[in-house]
């Protein structure tokens, strides 16, 4: 939802030749910022309800989603997930093509960055009850913990107050079964 909330962001930039940005604007940034702030390791990313515990970065469109919003850690998420895939560009059949126009001419800025992914020590998302906690910011060595309050009456719950997920070492402890 995020990427396709930036791809339309995008297109109302161009047409509007910069004159619609609302990058500065907070819930803006908190959208993208979610992506690093629910990162746990390589491809594992907090999946309370009916997401998946592995996803797969569209490792430019959250780069540029980070410069955007002028977010390092964003950015140098995107950068880091464009190198875990040895820098190559993979380009879905059912990409738009502002996404390939966008891939094609920042391939080689995205090869010639260098970055590692944030992994931020300490998470709290008050509008959704989300916490999450690394033993040491920085890596993804040691115990990570996520863990969903809030109540089943929230917008798009699916019942899972209470639930928590347990990493060590990048690797799934203790997981929520999700979908």
């Amino acid at each position: 939802a995020g990427g396709s909330l930036f791809d339309c962001l995008e297109l109302l930039n161009m047409v509007s030749q910069g004159k619609i940005n609302v990058y500065a604007e907070p819930l803006i940034k908190n959208i993208g910022r979610y992506i690093y702030r629910t990162h746990i390791a390589d491809d594992y990313f907090i999946n309370f309800a009916d997401g998946d515990a592995k996803i797969e970065l569209y490792a430019e469109l959250v780069h540029r989603y980070g410069c955007r919003i002028e977010d390092t850690h964003l950015s140098n998420l995107g950068a880091a997930a464009f190198h875990q895939a040895s820098g190559t560009m993979r380009i879905p059949g059912w990409y738009p093509m502002l996404r390939v126009l966008s891939h094609l001419m920042n391939f080689a800025n995205l090869k010639a960055i260098s970055a590692t992914p944030p992994y931020v020590r300490d998470v709290w998302l008050d509008g959704i009850q989300v916490m999450a906690a690394r033993e040491q910011g920085g890596s993804y060595q040691g115990l990570y913990l996520a863990a969903k309050g809030g109540h089943n009456d929230e917008s798009h719950n699916h019942n899972d107050v209470g639930q928590f997920v347990v990493y060590s070492y990048g690797q799934p402890v203790i997981i929520d079964v999700g979908v």
